[in-house]
């Protein structure tokens, strides 16, 4: 399959780069995000990626989808002054997600890896504390246990734990789509065009690699449901019924939930939702 490759220059002051001599000390990251059709949410995410506090970094980008789509996405990473964003251009509009992110290692520079999904939310610390646990742990690959669940619709907002479902350290209990790690050279993922591709490159990572859960740092990451997700809703219904906090861990954990809120732009009014569905805190 012949694919277009474009790397870009990048945009406004709020993103633009600034260079650090010390950030070349650091191994480089590459960020990997798959994309196809939905333009507002990839921009966020792009906009997460480049508010980053670790500054070795690029962004990897595969895009699917229509030609009008793919010319939407080059003109708008056009605009952007940065050095650090690759984008390629798929020839169809449609190609299984597994073979997508196979292309993403495929076409990642960094000695880490790092998933980026492209219709999820990242705080600015997200990359440097997930590259500091695997380096202070000694282990090639770092999950986190716990996120940020959010749902568009109704402006809801939970604290999911991971480990409720599953016991410290093992596989089930690592969110799929926070992985870090060690560039793989010797795992790909299944190239089947069906949700759950990313759960097997997991067990996959659990056979090859050593790895790590990093828990209580769920605020790193913001699972959204916006209605176009690759599971249904009520997937994640049962998701946040099952793994939901409580009102204390919420309490304890208050500033950082206030700082990424912020940090994040979500609109408001947004409710904060503790167990059974009871509304914690109201954020305007």
């Amino acid at each position: 399959m012949q694919i277009m490759v474009i790397p870009f220059n990048l945009m406004d002051e709020r993103i633009k780069r600034k260079p650090e001599d010390k950030s070349k000390r650091l191994p480089l990251v590459s960020c990997l995000t798959l994309t196809k059709n939905r333009l507002l949410l990839v921009k966020q995410a792009i906009e997460c990626f480049c508010l980053q506090s670790y500054q070795n970094k690029e962004l990897v980008i595969i895009s699917a989808g229509t030609k009008r789509y793919q010319t939407a996405l080059k003109n708008h990473i056009d605009t952007l002054e940065r050095v650090d964003i690759n984008l390629v251009l798929l020839p169809k509009e449609h190609i299984p997600i597994g073979t997508m992110r196979n292309i993403s290692l495929d076409q990642a520079k960094g000695k880490y890896i790092c998933i980026w999904d492209d219709d999820d939310l990242y705080h600015k610390d997200r990359i440097n504390i997930q590259y500091s646990t695997t380096v202070n742990h000694q282990v090639d690959a770092c999950y986190l246990t716990d996120h940020l669940h959010w749902f568009d619709k109704d402006r809801s907002l939970y604290w999911v734990n991971w480990k409720r479902f599953s016991t410290q350290q093992s596989m089930d209990c690592m969110v799929p789509g926070t992985l870090f790690m060690k560039r793989p050279l010797k795992i790909r993922y299944p190239e089947y065009d069906h949700a759950g591709e990313d759960n097997i490159f997991r067990s996959l990572v659990f056979k090859n690699y050593t790895v790590y859960g990093l828990s209580d740092y769920g605020y790193l990451y913001i699972y959204r449901v916006h209605g176009a997700n690759q599971c249904p809703n009520n997937h994640h219904k049962l998701i946040v019924k099952k793994g939901c906090v409580e009102l204390s861990f919420i309490e304890n954990k208050w500033e950082q939930l206030k700082e990424v809120l912020t940090y994040l732009k979500l609109p408001m009014p947004l409710l904060m939702k503790g167990p059974n569905e009871i509304t914690v805190y109201t954020f305007n």
